[in-house]
């Protein structure tokens, strides 16, 4: 699954979210994803974010993140081994990440073993 800034797949038994797009994250892109997510699984999913682009998230996305998905989303762990964007994710798991079980990883095998705890 991609809408051309995300890239949706699967990683041994959990979901790996590519956001590779430079620029701003939207409403619409979340909306796309859990559309795609909901033909094959059952929520609440458990997910892996890999941060390949540098994005920014609008401020509906955020407000979304914050306050309407918990029900959709389990457990988050992203994933980032460059020094800015680890900062950024830091940051996004402090504040609008905060109602799930959330980590910052440098691998996506870090990351997946995270959420099979």
């Amino acid at each position: 699954m991609d809408n051309g800034r995300i890239r949706i797949e699967n990683y041994k038994d959990a979901l790996l979210c590519d956001v590779y797009l430079d620029g701003e994250l939207v409403k619409d892109d979340i909306l796309w994803a859990i559309e795609e997510i909901g033909k094959s699984y059952d929520f609440p999913v458990d997910i892996i974010v890999k941060r390949t682009g540098s994005y920014s998230l609008s401020m509906d996305m955020q407000e979304m993140l914050m306050n309407g998905i918990e029900e959709l989303l389990g457990s988050i762990a992203l994933v980032t081994n460059d020094k800015r964007k680890k900062k950024v994710a830091n940051y996004e798991r402090a504040i609008f990440l905060k109602a799930y079980k959330c980590g910052v990883f440098n691998t996506v095998d870090e990351a997946y073993r995270f959420l099979k705890k």
